[in-house]
């Protein structure tokens, strides 16, 4: 089993954007102007043993891990109970086919949804599930174990993967081949490495070079470049020569192995490189403007940012200029707005270019675009003001900080201390939380309600809390 740890690093990142470092005011005063209010039930704090790491789901299941002082692993339901009465050495952050890896006193195990733990003493190593197998491995040989612990394919090869559309990719007596998941060898093959399936092909590696085979082990495209990639929708990265393109699963070159850089494929489009400049080709590799960006972004909701002789602007997916070349600096369209820098000033724009929110000098220290179609910025006065997506002042708040909106509710902050607000400007959570440790993470559960988790703390102890959208 691979560990992956804890990184708090990244969740206290999450926080920073969040909350930040602010000057403190007095008070927090709040009035609401805007209609758009969403009704929302905020749950009580529950505190817990530990520090919040973060919310997984598994199945059905949505849970919040802790670590102790003991640097301990516990797991929470979102009723602040625990889910089990074991403390682990390790679990693991991210789910996989419906079961969590974790470890106990040097034993691999995992958990399901229902909070039963299948722990695997004989083994040294266990993989993620796929397709309900993992692969396991003891005494140096893997197999493959089921989600009740049980092994279902003999532990008898020197390498196993995981398994995709089917079959995973094993080594036994020097050869790889591939195995379905009654344990069969359906193909056999002379490479040095093999990949898993994708959409039906699977990538070989020999004597340097790169190709594909199907499920009966046949060479379908030939062992010729020097990278290569899966397959996603029906097409693959390649490279020869330190030049980049883009093949069918045919093999037939779609893109050619031309470009020295790509984007990614976006609303049926992907920026290319080439020669310095950049450019833009459709999924059939037409392309559809002269290379002469400096830089091209990727395609959202039907613009793309480019830079042209120092200035960015927008194109449509036909090449034309939809937004002047007025920038110095220019993001991607998100829900219709983007944000862009003309000198030192940032604003919001809409799809037309024109500014519906502008950053000035009292408010550069943190700049964002709309969440949930407010934003917030710091005025002249020292106040925060939620601005709608119409450039209208939505609620004024007598703040230091104020944070984005998300489920309905924001972070506020003064003289220290840190509660929530709601659309109407009125604290749902009270502000007297000690530190910038607040993080916000919206999760959805399988019955596909919105519930939002909230974490606090106070006097040395970690709480958390649920938000759902009525």
């Amino acid at each position: 089993m691979q560990a992956k740890k804890y990184r708090f690093i990244r969740l206290f990142a999450v926080a920073v954007l969040s909350v930040c470092l602010f000057l403190p005011l007095v008070s927090c005063n709040a009035s609401n102007t805007s209609d758009d209010v969403i009704n929302i039930t905020v749950s009580d704090i529950m505190w817990i043993t530990g520090t919040p790491k973060t919310v997984v789901t598994v199945g059905k299941a949505d849970w919040l891990i802790t670590e102790n002082d003991s640097h301990e692993y516990l797991i929470y339901d979102f009723s602040g109970k625990s889910v089990t009465e074991e403390e682990f050495d390790y679990i693991a952050d991210t789910p996989c086919d419906g079961v969590l890896s974790v470890k106990k006193d040097g034993k691999i195990g995992f958990i399901n949804e229902n909070a039963q733990t299948v722990f695997l003493p004989d083994f040294d190593d266990v993989g993620s599930f796929s397709e309900g197998l993992a692969y396991a491995r003891q005494n140096g040989k893997y197999g493959y174990i089921n989600k009740e612990g049980n092994t279902v394919i003999p532990v008898e090869f020197d390498l196993a993967k995981d398994f995709s559309e089917g079959f995973a990719p094993v080594k036994k007596d020097g050869k790889w081949c591939f195995i379905n998941t009654e344990g069969n060898i359906v193909s056999s093959t002379d490479f040095s490495w093999i990949y898993s399936f994708s959409e039906g092909i699977a990538r070989v590696f020999k004597d340097g070079r790169y190709g594909y085979i199907n499920t009966a082990g046949e060479t379908v495209i030939n062992v010729v470049f020097d990278s290569a990639e899966d397959f996603s929708n029906r097409l693959a990265k390649v490279s020869k020569d330190g030049k980049y393109g883009f093949i069918d699963t045919a093999g037939k070159t779609v893109i050619p192995l031309e470009y020295d850089d790509f984007g990614i494929f976006s609303e049926g489009f992907i920026s290319l490189k080439k020669d310095g400049k950049w450019g833009f080709a459709d999924v059939n590799g037409n392309i559809i403007n002269p290379f002469d960006f400096g830089f091209a972004g990727s395609f959202r909701e039907g613009l793309l940012a480019v830079e042209y002789e120092g200035k960015y602007g927008y194109v449509d997916t036909e090449g034309k200029t939809v937004i002047p070349f007025d920038f110095d600096s220019a993001g991607s369209f998100h829900d219709g707005f983007a944000m862009a820098k003309k000198g030192e000033i940032w604003s919001i724009i809409n799809t037309e270019g024109n500014p519906v929110v502008t950053f000035d000098r009292y408010s550069q220290s943190v700049i964002r675009s709309f969440v949930e179609g407010l934003v917030a910025k710091k005025n002249s006065d020292g106040k925060w003001e939620y601005f709608d997506t119409n450039g209208n002042i939505a609620i004024t708040i007598d703040c230091h900080y104020a944070g984005n909106f998300s489920g309905g509710i924001a972070c506020v902050e003064s003289d220290g201390k840190y509660g929530y607000i709601n659309k109407e400007g009125n604290l749902v959570i009270p502000m007297e939380y000690d530190d910038d440790f607040i993080i916000y993470e919206n999760r959805l559960y399988a019955e596909n309600a919105d519930i939002y988790v909230g974490y606090v703390k106070k006097d040395g102890n970690y709480g958390f809390f649920t938000v759902t959208n009525k």
